[in-house]
């Protein structure tokens, strides 16, 4: 799930799609691509979350505050948040809000499960220190994405014991950032009329892995969304994407 703004992927600098492919040849995939219409850019919201050491934390009431300039136009119906970390070293999950130890637990799991031991084993990618490479594995597998439920009223809908954890896996935080992470909250209906579906398009993108592996799609996601793609309508007279704010929900068929 991916932000829209101005048209394009709202990805961070270093960001890209992954398709990883488990088979060993090279195979056909069907992506499902779906693209939501926020009439008003009022809908989205960027702000920097820090935190305060490597591990996981719970940031719930900074996600809810940047939900602020959006949710208050809601129309009074329930809705969807999603909200985006830009960066491959640090990611999003929700999980348990009341014991700590359940976040400390967290991030020794992690450390067992991606350990720094592995750069001398198995890892190419280690210019950028030890724990740079195990923190990219562990960012894929939490993901730096989440959609949450949004009630009438413009809280996160979520669960007694649930909280967002924002999930710093480098010990001195990204390349020229540290450890303030830049989030992007997109409230995906905050455009429609009240009973309008915001559903700009959907279209199935078929992408070819070569092989076994990790592969960037992002230039063939991205193209479905410019002008003349398949979701990218034309507009006669600025002659640009009609999407110039939204989000994009990504669906692999396999």
């Amino acid at each position: 799930d991916i932000p829209v703004h101005d048209g394009r992927l709202a990805l961070g600098t270093w960001q890209g799609l992954y398709l990883c492919e488990w088979g060993e040849e090279a195979k056909k995939r069907e992506v499902v691509a779906t693209l939501l219409s926020v009439g008003d850019t009022r809908a989205t919201h960027n702000t920097t979350i820090t935190a305060p050491r490597r591990g996981c934390h719970l940031v719930t009431d900074s996600v809810q505050s940047a939900l602020g300039p959006a949710a208050g136009r809601a129309t009074g119906s329930p809705g969807l948040a999603n909200v985006l970390l830009r960066h491959t070293s640090a990611s999003l999950t929700v999980n348990e809000n009341a014991d700590p130890t359940v976040r400390t637990d967290m991030e020794g799991a992690l450390n067992r499960i991606v350990p720094e031991s592995w750069n001398g084993a198995m890892f190419n990618h280690v210019d950028e220190g030890p724990d740079d490479m195990p923190a990219h594995v562990k960012s894929t597998l939490f993901g730096a994405s989440l959609t949450l439920p949004v009630s009438a009223d413009g809280q996160l809908n979520l669960g007694t014991w649930q909280g967002v954890y924002l999930c710093e896996h480098r010990t001195v935080g990204g390349f020229g950032g540290g450890l303030a992470r830049d989030v992007v909250v997109t409230l995906p209906a905050g455009g429609a009329e009240l009973g309008q579906a915001n559903t700009a398009g959907q279209t199935t993108v078929t992408v070819t892995a070569p092989r076994r592996g990790c592969h960037d799609i992002t230039a063939q996601i991205e193209a479905a969304i410019e002008p003349g793609g398949a979701l990218g309508l034309e507009d006669s007279d600025s002659e640009c994407s009609v999407v110039e704010t939204g989000w994009l929900n990504l669906f692999i068929q396999h």
